[in-house]
């Protein structure tokens, strides 16, 4: 190839913002469970850039197969810690505010009514009794789901699991880290107030303009 040179560049000089997202295969992995651990490796990966985090992450995220949710929103969240980071941080107020409905499973559910936030009670999978978050999933009524589980332990036999293979076999976007989905949550949160603002929250530029930043830094 052409002869290179190395760049001195500082991070603070760069107009724009990388994100990259791993891939998982978990759609073609019969009875797998869908959630990461230290020692997974990815399928694949992708690049993405923006004009800050919150933009470099959410176009990572559709880049890697993540659909946006439009209007129903699963929330199951174990840890008490998880579930006192999600309302502290605002997360589920967020959520409330840009108008989806929350369902949310038994424990999580008494946890956010007792702060305020509006959800509908969810049953899960081994209790037969509707609404059931299966039922939900099979139906197409759900968008999303967020699932931290308490434990690394997969059991075929748990509700966790029929929750989460549930959500990958109906193609519905899973969330199974507390931060990422405290972070997933501010991103569309972000969209949503300029959106709501008349602006734009995508900043499209081709490869060759990001190339011309570096290069006008070299």
């Amino acid at each position: 190839g052409l002869p290179v040179s190395p760049a001195i560049i500082q991070p603070m000089d760069i107009d724009y913002v990388a994100c990259k997202v791993p891939m998982f295969s978990f759609g073609r992995l019969k009875n797998s469970d869908p959630r990461l651990g230290v020692e997974m490796s990815s399928t694949g990966e992708v690049a993405c850039f923006g004009v800050n985090a919150y933009e470099a992450f959410l176009k990572g995220m559709l880049a890697a197969n993540f659909k946006l949710p439009a209007k129903n929103i699963v929330v199951s969240i174990g840890p008490v810690s998880a579930k006192t980071e999600f309302v502290n941080t605002g997360a589920a107020r967020q959520l409330q505010d840009m108008g989806f409905s929350l369902f949310a499973t038994k424990s999580t559910h008494e946890y956010l009514t007792k702060q305020g936030i509006t959800c509908s009670l969810v049953y899960k999978p081994l209790i037969k009794r509707e609404p059931n978050v299966l039922t939900m999933l099979h139906a197409g009524k759900i968008d999303m789901v967020i699932d931290v589980p308490d434990s690394m332990d997969s059991d075929a036999l748990t509700d966790g699991f029929k929750m989460r293979r549930g959500a990958i076999e109906a193609g519905v976007s899973l969330i199974t880290d507390i931060k990422t989905a405290i972070f997933a949550v501010t991103a569309m949160h972000k969209k949503w107030m300029r959106e709501s603002s008349g602006k734009s929250f995508w900043d499209i530029c081709s490869w060759q303009e990001y190339v011309e930043i570096v290069e006008r830094l070299n």
